[in-house]
């Protein structure tokens, strides 16, 4: 089995240099390409042994690194990492690094979307509570209309979200403005353990004043948290 090189993106947690500073975060799904199912049973279970030696260092030194299950619930991805580091450089190293080992050889790019989030070490876990086991990532693309729009007239329809947000507080929303894509858009990811709730904060929202000035269908990512070692199981 070949051991993962010592990787410094891995080692040098976001923040080290002390002060409170601005967060990237990057939610990376990913699929199992095919080609892995091909793979005698021993060659699986070193490829998956390799691939959590690589991903083990970063749930242990980041401020924030997490994998969510898609398995059986998209067509297009059975993967998500969602990580948070206020360096471009180490995001896009550990992502290299990933698929540099075992499964993650096998694991290709599905979406990948970029946002700027404030210093906070654990989004999903406020106040050391355990995380939520389901998370749905709605990327909301906002449309010329909210661009041309005056900053009092926005704050009122994010005032008028934020209302509809707060009157299901079993549903946690946690927003990310977009960065390095195409057009305005906002990246909100609602953490809960009762699913059907979000469904009627999802109907509630769309029926927001502010969801008419969205340019398209907001896509949701339905995910699951699962022990990193728990999701690697599936790929058999």
């Amino acid at each position: 089995m070949t051991q993962p090189a010592s990787n410094p993106s891995a080692e040098r947690p976001a923040g080290a240099s002390g002060g409170a500073a601005r967060l990237f975060v990057q939610f990376e799904f990913l699929r199992l390409d095919e080609r892995f199912h091909l793979l005698q049973p021993n060659e699986k279970l070193v490829a998956r042994q390799e691939f959590l030696s690589a991903f083990e260092p970063f749930q242990r030194t980041w401020p924030f690194f997490k994998a969510y299950s898609l398995h059986g619930l998209r067509a297009d991805s059975d993967l998500l990492i969602w990580r948070m580091n206020e360096s471009l450089e180490l995001i896009q190293n550990s992502s290299e690094h990933l698929r540099t080992y075992g499964a993650g050889k096998y694991l290709v790019p599905s979406h990948s979307y970029l946002g700027l989030a404030s210093a906070s070490p654990s989004p999903a876990e406020p106040d050391g509570q355990a995380a939520p086991k389901h998370l749905f990532l709605r990327v909301v693309v906002r449309g010329p209309d909210w661009i041309s729009l005056a900053a009092p007239q926005r704050q009122a329809l994010a005032a008028e979200e934020s209302g509809i947000e707060s009157s299901r507080p079993s549903v946690r929303t946690v927003s990310f403005e977009g960065f390095g894509g195409e057009g305005d858009f906002l990246l909100q990811a609602h953490l809960t353990d009762a699913p059907l709730e979000f469904a009627d904060l999802a109907r509630e929202l769309r029926q927001a004043r502010s969801a008419r000035l969205v340019s398209a269908e907001s896509q949701v990512f339905p995910c699951i948290y699962k022990d990193i070692r728990d999701i690697v199981e599936t790929f058999a």
